[in-house]
């Protein structure tokens, strides 16, 4: 029997094992057996299952969480059921985010405000301080309509056969983030977009602290850096009089200690990190979902010309089921205990806790038939952007962007998946590379 067949068995069984002892024993004693069987004992076992983990981190954490849904292993904790994630993410002072570091390599010395433990009062007033300029009401007056034309305008740029990766969904979320920060024509939109991919990785996936990884980092924060000072400098775009820059550089005038120009680097470089790549990605994988076969990608099609909220409820199911990352860190600020479905794991300060969003989000405990594709899903099911104080900034802007992006693609029914591998979303790394589709 082969290794992966192997796991997926265990996972199966696994699924009719949720809180028998007895049953969650004998797959213990299994993989024993299995790991003595084999010449290299249960160190290659282990090395086998870290490997096989990092190539298929859905599948482990869904195995976890059907096994032992907090599972403790020395100063690592790894959290898959919907309780405990929900629990580690709102218990901010329990558990810290882990980024601060390699944020002040971004900026040069300072954090981000999502980055910050949360007994930081510079935290919060960098957060109440960037919602002043990031405002709720531009989603009706300037988000909606600023995508929904630049969506239409790149859909007619493209050929009968083309890469919706790199000439659709990657230019688009670019393209506003500049058009909606309010950037000149200087900035261009596929620099940016890598530059935030790497930055990205960097920053969020890069647990292993890759030195190559590192350098490239460090050269792409120095142009970000370099970029972000020239534009608030010359004042960004001049035909731009209310662009999020333009209301940032209005309250510097006053001399509001939020928007020293510094400030304003520090937290656009933080808020676009988190916008153009996660977009990008978010819509390839949720197109990749939702026309994975005829049938489904028939009905996808049906509901993008339907209501928008109807198809945008649709999507955000998509990347409940495909999310872009297999879950978050966080580190124990102190002794603490997790509570996961009425049981309590006590974790010591400083344990590392990964919180596996994707497998609590298919936790049936908590998301009723989790595997099905359900629009309009209690807002508890969705753990897509995080939770509590360090949930995604932007992500009622990213929701909307990402059902656009696929709705103005989706909606006039011509467009299908190109045959053979070419039709299959590849990926580059952490990042989606090409996806050919025809019309």
């Amino acid at each position: 029997m082969s290794f992966n067949a192997f796991l997926h068995g265990l996972a199966d069984r696994a699924k009719d094992a949720l809180h028998e002892d007895s049953a969650v024993r004998e797959l213990g004693h299994e993989i024993d057996r299995h790991a003595a069987g084999n010449a290299e004992g249960i160190a290659g076992f282990v090395g086998r299952l870290g490997t096989w983990a990092k190539e298929h981190p859905g599948a482990i954490l869904n195995f976890l969480r059907h096994v032992r849904p907090v599972l403790r292993v020395k100063n690592v904790c790894i959290v898959t059921s919907h309780a405990g994630c929900a629990h580690v993410l709102s218990e901010h002072n329990d558990f810290a985010v882990i980024y601060a570091d390699k944020m002040k390599m971004i900026t040069e010395g300072d954090n981000f405000f999502l980055g910050m433990d949360d007994d930081e009062p510079a935290a919060t007033t960098a957060r109440s301080a960037m919602a002043l300029v990031f405002r709720r009401e531009d989603m009706r007056d300037v988000v909606a309509p600023g995508i929904e034309a630049l969506c239409g305008r790149a859909l007619a740029d493209l050929k009968p056969r083309f890469d919706v990766v790199s000439e659709y969904l990657r230019l688009v979320p670019a393209r506003f983030a500049i058009q909606y920060f309010g950037f000149s024509a200087a900035v261009d939109p596929v620099w940016l977009l890598e530059a935030t991919q790497t930055l990205f990785e960097y920053l969020f996936i890069d647990v292993e602290n890759d030195p190559v990884l590192a350098e490239r980092a460090a050269a792409a924060a120095a142009r970000m850096r370099s970029v972000l000072e020239s534009e608030i400098a010359s004042g960004g775009d001049p035909a731009n009089a209310d662009s999020v820059l333009a209301r940032a550089l209005r309250l510097s005038a006053t001399g509001h200690a939020a928007f020293s120009p510094r400030a304003i680097r520090n937290n656009f470089i933080g808020l676009l990190i988190g916008f153009a790549p996660t977009t990008a990605k978010s819509a390839a994988m949720a197109l990749d979902l939702l026309t994975r076969d005829a049938e489904q990608a028939a009905a996808t099609v049906r509901a993008a010309q339907g209501p928008f909220m109807d198809f945008q409820a649709l999507v955000r199911e998509a990347t409940r089921l495909n999310p872009i990352n297999p879950g978050l860190f966080r580190k124990a600020r102190r002794d603490a205990v997790i509570w996961s479905d009425g049981e309590a794991t006590q974790v010591a300060k400083d344990t590392l806790v990964f919180v596996g969003t994707s497998a609590a989000m298919r936790d049936p405990r908590h998301v009723p038939d989790p595997l099905a594709l359900q629009p309009h899903r209690p807002e508890s099911a969705y753990l897509t952007y995080g939770l509590g104080l360090h949930a995604c900034f932007g992500r009622y802007i990213n929701d909307f962007h990402i059902a656009m992006l696929l709705r103005t693609l989706l909606a006039p029914g011509d467009v299908r998946r190109a045959d053979g591998p070419e039709g299959d979303l590849a990926f580059e790394g952490p990042f989606p590379r090409r996806f050919i589709l025809e019309r």
